[in-house]
């Protein structure tokens, strides 16, 4: 509990769950750590990628109901275009 105390006037964030993080989860706190950051004030370049996906479905959904399946669709697409340029 005192290192809790500690904690007053610090910006801090806590993510519980019962079982292992997975990818996604992982990458999010990772994000949400470079946003905190001391003077940062920019995105990360997956977050800025993931800002322009998620306003580019909202201009067309092209048949996604759910951003996040868009998201997994159009990253898909990007992996596999770039995978397909190595030799």
């Amino acid at each position: 509990m005192a290192a809790v105390f500690t904690l007053q006037n610090v910006v801090a964030f806590v993510a519980i769950k019962p079982e292992d993080f997975g990818q996604e989860e992982a990458e999010a706190i990772e994000a949400a750590e470079a946003d905190l950051m001391e003077g940062s004030t920019k995105k990360t370049a997956s977050q800025r990628q993931r800002s322009v996906l998620f306003l580019y479905w909202k201009q067309d959904n092209q048949g996604f109901d759910d951003f996040l399946d868009f998201y997994r669709h159009e990253m898909e697409r990007i992996i596999t275009h770039y995978k397909n340029k190595l030799t």
